[in-house]
């Protein structure tokens, strides 16, 4: 453990999916989902990090900040008299307001079931954040500086996906990605997208999806000055890309591009942390970097992360059922 003073501190919180529904058992009925109960867990982290003596520097939300049942397209949703997003991420946003602290919203998939990008980029992200192109910010893929030296890089790991296409061509090559890695596409629901499919590509299913050639373009310069200017930072998305800290079913389609990406920037590169797999999981890849991956109050009750950061560490610190983890440099 470091004996140094802490430079700054950050929390981190993903997968909240709440929705005013009956609790259930997810599609495989491996885990138990409290749908109504989940924003309630949130606030109480939230409680949890103002009653701090320091102060966080900002707050990460790294996707799916209510279920896509509220938009009333699938399961009790259909039940529903009318949709409900926009009551339910109204409700959820409403948690914040009790700290004062900045809070970064990365996409999840539960996000694009509610709303298309424009609404999005009204509803989330509406702070001023430091970025290398001002494209970034509408795009959900931007870096900023919470320290001197340091970087944070949020990335869109729906840049490219089947649930709302960003353009023609992205559904389409979207859609064909799919269709050659996985014979289960276009199948209706409910059904079972992992049958019969290989390990290696479990990856290819609807409600994952790709960062794209432009942001990994984008972040490659984000890591080239990084280098230049001597600074460290961590990545942060909604989706894995390292499936031994997660799993092969939850990892982005590209993941692997943006894994060796950051594996030659490993002096930059201290961890990535994620969502999306609700039972979290970490790992460390053979290129020294570190792979979080945020457990969810959806499954886990009171549930997330305050990091500490020190020169020569990263203390990650479980809040309520969250498990801990210290993270040194290499």
């Amino acid at each position: 453990m470091s004996m140094n003073k802490s430079l700054f501190s950050f929390g981190l919180i993903s997968d909240i999916q709440y929705a005013d529904i009956e609790p259930a058992s997810n599609f495989s009925g491996t885990e138990h989902r409290e749908y109504r109960s989940s924003v309630h867990a949130a606030a109480a982290v939230v409680k949890a990090w103002g009653s701090l003596e320091s102060p966080l520097t900002f707050i990460g939300q790294l996707g799916d900040l209510i279920d896509g049942q509220n938009a009333g397209a699938y399961g009790q949703g259909l039940t529903l008299d009318r949709p409900q997003s926009e009551q339910a991420l109204e409700r959820v946003l409403k948690i914040w307001d009790q700290y004062s602290r900045t809070v970064y919203h990365a996409i999840g998939n539960h996000e694009l079931y509610n709303f298309t990008w424009a609404e999005l980029r009204l509803k989330l992200n509406t702070q001023r954040v430091q970025c290398t192109h001002q494209v970034a910010t509408q795009e959900f893929y931007y870096s900023f500086t919470p320290y001197p030296g340091w970087r944070v890089i949020v990335l869109n790991s729906y840049e490219d996906n089947v649930i709302k296409p960003k353009s023609e061509q992205s559904r389409l090559y979207t859609e064909r990605l799919l269709k050659e890695n996985n014979h289960n596409f276009g199948a209706k629901a409910p059904f079972n997208f992992f049958e019969g499919v290989s390990v290696e590509k479990q990856r290819y299913v609807p409600f994952n999806g790709g960062f794209g050639e432009r942001q990994l373009t984008w972040l490659k310069v984000e890591l080239a000055t990084m280098k230049e200017r001597g600074e460290v930072g961590v990545i942060a998305s909604h989706l894995p890309c390292f499936a031994p800290a997660a799993s092969p079913k939850n990892i982005a389609f590209d993941a692997d591009s943006l894994h060796t990406l950051i594996g030659s920037y490993t002096e930059q590169i201290w961890a990535y942390f994620a969502g999306h797999r609700h039972g979290g999981g970490y790992a460390q890849d053979h290129h020294g970097i570190h792979h979080v991956t945020i457990q969810s109050p959806l499954t886990h009750g009171i549930c997330a992360t305050t990091v500490e950061v020190y020169d020569d560490l990263l203390k990650v610190c479980g809040v309520g059922a969250h498990r801990s983890y210290h993270l040194t440099r290499g």
